[in-house]
């Protein structure tokens, strides 16, 4: 299977969700997936091969929940981002915060493939989430599923995003029960994901 991992910060500096990704990537093609990542990055010598990792975008430094995130925030990436979702032809994208601008809601809004999103992020409040949800709406609708990588932030997304659920040791495993080729493509993810746990 074709897996995009998109991660909207800068992948050249140390972070929790960048060394998620890393991991992750390495774990999947283990098990004999085509891993492409997709991030922004502040150096253009980042570890990974360039057919690997698609380098979107420069960061910037954004205040967010009482700490810095170094992402992008250019929203004129969409024509490069489409360029590469149709040649690459991902049978799932695994956004991390999918809602973080501008790498994974760009990518979200444009995906034809099975979208799952991990949510890592939490902040004492979900304010953001409940007002933000009229103009969030669009983007959680691509959404097949979601994961949570905590108690507490799987209480906060559950009220606005559908199907998210507590992760536990494979934080790719996700349950589907329509019949669409999205969801037969989450469904062969969930079979892959549990064999790294075993």
């Amino acid at each position: 299977m074709k897996i995009g991992l998109v991660s909207p910060y800068d992948f050249a500096s140390p972070g929790g969700v960048t060394d998620h990704v890393r991991h992750l990537a390495r774990q999947l093609r283990r098990l004999d997936h085509e891993v492409r990542i997709f991030a922004p990055s502040s150096r253009a010598d980042v570890d990974f091969d360039t057919a690997e990792f698609y380098r979107i975008g420069s960061p910037i430094a954004v205040p967010v929940n009482e700490s810095v995130a170094r992402i992008t925030l250019s929203f004129h990436l969409a024509d490069r981002v489409a360029a590469i979702v149709e040649r690459e032809r991902f049978d799932v994208l695994h956004f991390h915060e999918p809602l973080m601008p501008a790498l994974p809601m760009t990518m979200l809004r444009i995906s034809q493939a099975a979208n799952v999103g991990t949510f890592h992020a939490f902040a004492k409040s979900n304010i953001g989430y409940y007002y933000g949800r009229p103009l969030l709406e669009p983007y959680l609708a691509h959404l097949h599923r979601g994961i949570a990588v905590s108690d507490p932030m799987a209480s906060t997304s559950a009220h606005s995003i559908r199907g998210t659920r507590r992760s536990g040791i494979c934080e790719t495993t996700v349950s589907t029960s329509s019949s669409s080729a999205g969801s037969r493509s989450a469904r062969a993810l969930e079979t892959s994901c549990a064999a790294t746990s075993s």
